[in-house]
């Protein structure tokens, strides 16, 4: 049960990380069109 709820919080920071992404290469295109 324990592990279950590890897999389960992995799965959580995965997606959190990916639905991040896009956010971080936009600021990265974008401080390099400004610079």
């Amino acid at each position: 049960d324990k592990e279950l709820k590890q897999i389960e919080a992995d799965d959580q920071a995965i997606q959190t990380i990916l639905l991040g992404l896009p956010k971080d290469i936009y600021a990265a295109v974008d401080s390099c069109e400004t610079a």
